[in-house]
């Protein structure tokens, strides 16, 4: 049945209750199986036919038969003649981000970008439209347009004039980040007509949590603004950037979204990034946030409508994957387009050395494609390039290296460890043992 096949040697086995967690990094791909099927795997060299190796073990039986199957149809098992076939993502701009205004009502103490002051003259509607057709061609079919700030809404004009205009030219998802505060009726009634998608940034479930942060009133506008979206139709989102302050409040988060009526619910992690590197809170450990979070969907299914973009949910969603991804991104699959012109790998690399070049000066495909600092991330970000540490890890294609603005901003290294690397490492791991149970419920209803 399964002539000329060989099977790739794995690289890691790790046994709790009798079950044991396998991983193969090169395809990369992961597998938890009983003690019968782990033996037959161990035997994997890729040299020895699989005929060979399950012989001896039960032939006939179904569940050793469907096991190989599956690895047959993920790569781990392949023809000896026709050699290992790896999977990779296409390098197309899956996200671009826009400053349409650096302007902004509230100083928000977490925001990456506290500490720039707006420019004397920002792009246009004409001129940003100008720079979307100019994405076009490298952009992928799922492409998202993220709309951020500033606060986007002291333009909204602008802010919708633009999120109509990528619609047009078949963004596939057109978003925008927004305190909330300057939300109107009129602004709601006009997101709704052109599928924009609102999310607004609150940073508790009350104003004690949240104004620490955001500013003193800043919660009750936003609540206001909030429940505008929802009373008008608009697709809206809240979203927590959460940390020690105020992650222990998690469920109480989502209580609030469930009474308000949002759509969707997300929590983010805070970054050691602009202002995020200043404040006394810290980062919630990364192991602490997947056991909270996986206890809190269990506990509460009706919390599960509003989840798909939190951070449990990505990340779970980030390890079942079998597709080679080299990194994040940042500046291959998403650019940030800055309110003044100037183009950036991604948000977390909005500092003066990740300049890539201005669209009032060069076109975007002439930036995109000769830009030196552009050339050089893409040349040292890969996973399997920038350190020999992160090169033989065996979960490096699912950790990618961590947050790389991030680890930049902490270290003043492009090719440094993650600043975090072993607490991902370990929750890698631990999110391949909690998929491999019941997690069915982990997946938005």
């Amino acid at each position: 049945m399964f002539e000329n096949l060989i099977g790739l040697q794995p690289k890691y086995f790790e046994e709790r209750n009798n079950k044991n967690l396998i991983i193969w990094p090169e395809i990369p791909n992961w597998l938890v199986v009983d003690k019968e099927l782990s033996e037959i795997i161990k035997k994997f060299d890729s040299k020895t036919l699989i005929n060979e190796i399950i012989k001896t073990n039960k032939e006939k039986d179904e569940k050793i038969k469907e096991t190989i199957q599956k690895l047959v149809d993920v790569g781990v098992i392949f023809n000896k003649n026709k050699g290992l076939k790896i999977r990779e993502n296409k390098e197309e701009i899956d996200d671009v981000c826009i400053h349409t205004t650096l302007r902004c009502n509230l100083k928000c103490k977490t925001c990456y970008n506290i500490r720039v002051k707006p420019p004397k003259k920002e792009l246009s509607e004409n001129e940003i439209k100008n720079f979307l057709d100019q994405t076009v061609e490298f952009i992928s079919e799922k492409c998202c347009l993220s709309i951020l700030g500033g606060e986007p809404l002291i333009v909204p004009n602008k802010t919708l004039e633009i999120s109509e205009y990528a619609k047009e030219l078949g963004f596939k998802w057109r978003n925008i980040s927004t305190n909330g505060t300057l939300i109107t009726r009129d602004f709601a009634k006009k997101a709704k007509d052109i599928g924009l998608q609102v999310q607004v940034s609150l940073d508790g479930e009350c104003a004690e949590t949240n104004d620490i942060f955001r500013g003193k009133g800043s919660f009750e506008k936003a609540i206001e603004g909030v429940k505008i979206l929802v009373e008008e139709g608009a697709y809206s989102v809240l979203c927590m950037t959460y940390h020690s302050g105020n992650f222990h409040k998690l469920e109480d988060y989502y209580e609030l979204a469930i009474k308000l009526g949002v759509d969707e619910t997300r929590f983010a992690p805070l970054k050691y990034i602009g202002g995020g590197s200043q404040v006394s809170v810290k980062k919630i450990p990364l192991t602490e946030m997947i056991k909270r979070s996986y206890n809190m969907f269990k506990e509460n299914p009706n919390f599960l409508k509003l989840a798909g973009r939190d951070h449990f949910s990505t990340f779970a969603a980030s390890c079942k994957l079998a597709t080679k991804t080299s990194y994040c991104g940042t500046g291959s699959r998403m650019v940030l387009l800055d309110s003044d012109g100037e183009i950036y790998p991604c948000v977390n690399h909005y500092l003066p050395e990740f300049k890539a070049g201005n669209i009032n000066e060069k076109s975007f495909s002439e930036i995109w494609m000769e830009s030196p600092i552009l050339k050089k991330m893409r040349e040292i970000y890969p996973i399997d390039k920038r350190n020999k540490k992160c090169s033989n890890c065996v979960v490096r294609h699912w950790c990618l290296g961590g947050c790389r603005g991030e680890t930049y901003q902490v270290t003043h290294s492009l090719r440094s460890c993650a600043i975090d690397c072993a607490e991902i490492k370990k929750a890698v791991i631990e999110m391949f043992w909690l998929l491999s149970g019941d997690a069915s419920f982990c997946t938005k209803k």
